[in-house]
């Protein structure tokens, strides 16, 4: 593991907001919540760095704490997209007090001489535990001494989504991951997505053991990709603790920074939130899962048991 990785490339630039500018509502309270996440996230520095396995990532952390103080969660794309079109929801998070790693991942999944596309692999979070732990030991990265490396998380977005649910069962399975070459890092404790299902292009739900770490499941009410019957069905059958968490009014893209990136399958299905709502509540709610798991935070788990609900969210989370 060589440290360089972690600096070449280094762009330092200061995020002055986590998502688009709000837009005007007649919720002040919404408003209120959006103002809130801006401030926090102005606390977010954002560079772009080559991870261990040759993947370019943009990584987001705080400016501000201590000496091992931000678990690393690693981001996994959704088919097709950009990383740049989820800058959203990870300075978000990274103001919440996270070390968050989007990579573009690159395979071919398609018949020979289809050229590599963005399709990422849960491998991606093996090279990006790899490449924070380097950076925690590197006197020139901004990482340096800040990184909690014997907690990491694992999020993702839909196809993304999926192949984090299949980091955190440890099989290397196609076309999440090509080759017996995965292994579930022991300090892997908990995994956040959003519009994932595990029922297959068939139809078929699959079950996959996900006892090693707990799992929620973000999911949009109005998803008409990754619908909400699909995501009840895979809720139902993981081990716990987990959650599904509806936030009301999002769609398939509820978590991105714009609607349909180009280049990447749309939602067909109207989305009634405005799409800063989306980024600040799947930001939260993910956070919510992070502090509870990754951080022993009693706050976060009251948050989860419902003993604090909020308007336009819906949980459903059992324990044991």
């Amino acid at each position: 593991m060589k440290s360089r990785i972690i600096v070449s490339g280094l762009g330092l630039l200061l995020a002055s907001a986590c998502g688009a500018a709000p837009s005007s509502s007649s919720d002040s309270l919404e408003g209120a919540e959006v103002a809130s996440s801006e401030q926090a996230c102005s606390s977010v520095n954002v560079f772009t760095t080559t991870l261990t396995n040759g993947d370019q990532a943009d990584v987001y952390h705080p400016t501000y704490g201590h000496a091992d103080d931000y678990p690393t969660i690693a981001f996994l794309q959704g088919a097709l997209t950009d990383k740049s079109f989820y800058s959203g929801f990870a300075r978000e998070l990274a103001g919440e007090g996270y070390v968050v790693v989007v990579a573009n991942h690159f395979q071919v999944l398609g018949p020979p001489g289809t050229p590599p596309q963005l399709f990422t692999s849960e491998l991606v979070v093996n090279a990006v535990l790899a490449s924070m732990t380097a950076a925690d030991a590197n006197p020139a990265s901004p990482l340096y001494q800040i990184v909690d490396t014997n907690n990491l998380g694992v999020s993702g977005h839909s196809f993304g989504g999926v192949a984090a649910l299949y980091s955190v069962q440890g099989t290397c399975t196609p076309p999440f991951c090509f080759g017996p070459f995965y292994a579930r890092p022991p300090q892997l404790h908990a995994a956040a997505v959003y519009g994932t299902n595990t029922v297959n292009q068939a139809g078929v739900l699959l079950d996959l053991n996900t006892s090693a770490a707990p799992v929620a499941l973000l999911q949009g009410s109005v998803d008409g990709n990754a619908t909400p019957a699909r995501a009840a069905l895979t809720f139902g059958i993981l081990e716990t603790p987990k959650a599904l968490i509806t936030l009301d009014g999002l769609n398939h893209w509820g978590i991105a920074d714009q609607q349909n990136p180009p280049g990447t399958q749309p939602d067909l299905s109207p989305q009634t939130r405005a799409q800063e709502w989306g980024i600040s509540k799947t930001a939260k709610y993910a956070g919510v899962v992070f502090d509870a798991y990754l951080k022993g935070d009693n706050g976060a788990l009251k948050k989860l048991r419902k003993e604090k609900s909020e308007h336009g969210v819906d949980i459903d989370f059992v324990e044991n």
